[in-house]
């Protein structure tokens, strides 16, 4: 199998050209064209792997192209990611009912352009799994682990997975220890990331959590996230336990998910304590930097997700305990395990009897306890065993 082949369309012929100079680097067979016309020309006589489409072009804006690509049986099944400079929320549904599978928004960063189209790449045409020839490709030792961890998931009566920053990554999604990324990179997480920090100065805290905040708004769930709603859907898995606050598994259909970090979702007055959906305000946040304020008395809305020196929510972490006493299967998908009370459901598991499987980049002190550790990525890794599993079902 060649190197994927992505067109390019975009009638600014030089960000097409530097997107295309951006993806050739990363090795991959690029076409560019800068109307509707010719995508859809282009994509009929030389269908590619991807479509990466601005919004706004003259004659035939990215909607229309979007529209008609999925009406053609040459084009249908193609991933397509859309690309503008205009804001986030009406774009996106219109995108979406076009047939779009992820946004990117304009100036476009180098890093979440290649996790954006590798995770696209992996969801393929299925929307979960790579293509059967990709899995195959892998070399025999990574093919040996992944069925290995099939066999354990196959046999399992209660499979949990616990996911930590690692599996949002893909999804542009920045982690909190990695070298020059990570959010902890710059700043001291006990100043800007602790209760007693946001009590002395949310200013401060509210000026580090807005590009995180967009990073989440634009994100959408990659191929490890499918993956994951993919095995409970088969009724593989029966919970899933995150650190993560961006929602990503919920949006990628899983049902059973104990937030044990918390979420965005809705925020609390620290004076009157009512608490407020953050939809209403997120995206003038995002745009303004105001620091949002209790319509009731002005106090300081605090998002819903746990800062350090702050109690965990009881029922999630309750949940996630039981779970991890229940289960015989655990599998850590995109965690690091650096971070006490979630790195210890995994022993919880462990002394129960439970079997684990790590799946992440960088090794965990659970490793050696572990029946299967696949140092890899996520996004490529469960799409792969859900693939095996479900060739097996068939």
């Amino acid at each position: 199998m060649g190197a994927y082949h992505i067109l390019v369309v975009d009638d600014d012929r030089g960000a097409a050209r530097l997107i295309g100079m951006l993806l050739e680097r990363q090795g991959y067979r690029v076409s560019v064209v800068y109307s509707g016309g010719a995508a859809l020309d282009a994509a009929q006589a030389d269908p590619p792997d991807l479509i990466i489409l601005d919004v706004m072009m003259p004659h035939m804006d990215g909607y229309a192209v979007a529209r008609q690509l999925r009406a053609l049986p040459t084009t249908a099944h193609i991933p397509i990611i859309m690309f503008t400079a205009k804001g986030l929320a009406d774009d996106k549904a219109e995108g979406f009912e076009a047939g779009v599978d992820d946004y990117l928004t304009k100036p476009v960063r180098p890093a979440e352009l290649a996790a954006r189209v590798k995770a696209a790449l992996a969801r393929g045409t299925s929307g979960v799994s790579p293509a059967p020839e990709d899995c195959a490709l892998a070399d025999a030792p990574l093919r040996s682990l992944i069925e290995q961890a099939a066999d354990l998931l196959r046999s399992a009566r209660y499979a949990v997975a616990l996911t930590g920053a690692g599996i949002s990554t893909p999804s542009g999604i920045p982690d909190f220890r990695s070298p020059r990324s990570g959010l902890w990179e710059q700043v001291d997480p006990l100043e800007v990331a602790s209760i007693y920090g946001f009590r002395r100065n949310p200013e401060r805290f509210f000026a580090w959590i807005r590009p995180l905040a967009r990073l989440i708004a634009e994100a959408e769930p990659n191929a490890a996230h499918l993956a994951l709603a993919q095995l409970e859907q088969m009724g593989i898995l029966k919970a899933l336990i995150t650190q993560n606050i961006d929602t990503l598994h919920l949006r990628a259909g899983s049902q059973v998910v104990y937030e044990i970090h918390g979420d965005m979702r809705e925020a609390t007055c620290v004076e009157c304590f009512r608490t407020y959906p953050t939809a209403p305000f997120l995206e003038h946040f995002i745009a303004t930097g105001q620091v949002p304020r209790c319509q009731h008395c002005g106090g300081v809305l605090k998002p819903n997700v746990i800062l350090f020196g702050e109690a965990l929510p009881v029922e999630a972490m309750q949940a996630a305990q039981r779970a991890a006493r229940e289960c015989d299967v655990m599998l850590v998908a995109g965690s690091s395990l650096a971070v006490a009370p979630a790195s210890d459901l995994p022993l919880v598991a462990l002394a129960h009897g439970a079997h684990l499987i790590i799946i992440n980049y960088e090794p965990t002190f659970v490793d050696d306890e572990a029946a299967v550790v696949i140092h890899d990525d996520v996004a490529h890794v469960l799409p792969c065993l859900v693939r095996l599993l479900e060739d097996e079902q068939r």
